[in-house]
Order: C-alpha cells, then sequence, then structure tokens
C-alpha cells in the first residue's frame, strides 16, 4: 500500500519506511518528485534494472555480430572531420 507523506512532515517516517515496509511518496510543491522505499525494494529495482542492461548489452552485441561495426576513421570521413 502506497503513502504520501511531505518530507519532514511526520517524524515517524523512517520508522515506517524502515521497520513498517511502507513506501512514501515524496511531494514537493503539489508535484511528486521522488519516493522513500524500503532497502529491500530498492535491491529488488536495483536487480530489474541490471537485468535490463544485461539486455541491452546482449542485443548491441547480437547487433555487432549481425552488421558489423565503423572503423573511427570511416565515422570522420563520414562526419568529414
Amino acid at each position: 500500500m502506497s503513502k504520501s507523506a511531505r518530507l519532514g512532515a511526520d517524524p515517524d517516517l523512517v520508522h515506517r519506511v524502515a521497520e513498517q515496509k511502507e513506501r512514501v511518496v515524496v511531494r514537493y510543491e503539489g508535484r511528486e518528485i521522488g519516493a522513500l522505499v524500503p532497502l529491500e525494494d530498492l535491491a529488488v529495482l536495483q536487480r530489474v534494472e541490471d537485468q535490463a542492461d544485461l539486455m541491452e548489452a546482449r542485443e548491441a552485441l547480437a547487433e555487432i555480430e549481425r552488421d558489423g561495426t565503423i572503423s573511427w576513421e570511416q565515422v570522420k570521413i563520414d562526419l568529414g572531420l
């Protein structure tokens, strides 16, 4: 369950996030600008991001295998440098 709070408005905020595992949306001037999440949630997000990065790298390597590469000298020629 997601909760919203203004940073500093609730003295129990850190306890709620760290101990009760609540997710808190941080608002500034009426806009949602971030979130405080338990470290376990952050670890999951980081693993998901790492997996996405790995998939993107594999796709780039497959493209190189399929299409080859262009030399730096050719890039400079193509750009008129």
